[in-house]
């Protein structure tokens, strides 16, 4: 299949579109704590942090499934994959604590 040569794994893609919507999400939200008048931000950010929770999550998934099909790693690679995936859950769970708040 050609799809599958041309992009082998979601995960690099996926990378840095929650990332951009996290600064987005925050810049509302600040937006919306200093003009307060403007009743649209605070909705805006919390749509905005919606996205970046989703978006973050399906990052998280593609992380993982990358990781799943490399196989089994050895010494170096092992560690420094485990350690990526151990970062990548607590960014999640931040993520995830800071768009619910």
């Amino acid at each position: 299949m050609p799809f599958e040569t041309a992009l082998p794994n979601l995960h690099p893609a996926l990378l840095h579109f929650p990332l951009a919507l996290g600064v987005v999400a925050l810049g509302f939200d600040l937006a919306a704590l200093l003009l307060p008048r403007r009743r649209w931000l605070a909705p805006s950010g919390l749509v905005l942090s919606l996205l970046w929770a989703a978006g973050t999550v399906a990052t998280y998934l593609s992380g993982e499934e990358a990781l799943e099909s490399l196989g089994e790693l050895r010494g170096a690679a092992a560690a420094t994959a485990w350690n990526h995936a151990d970062a990548a859950f607590l960014a999640l769970a931040a993520c995830l604590v800071a768009a619910a708040l």
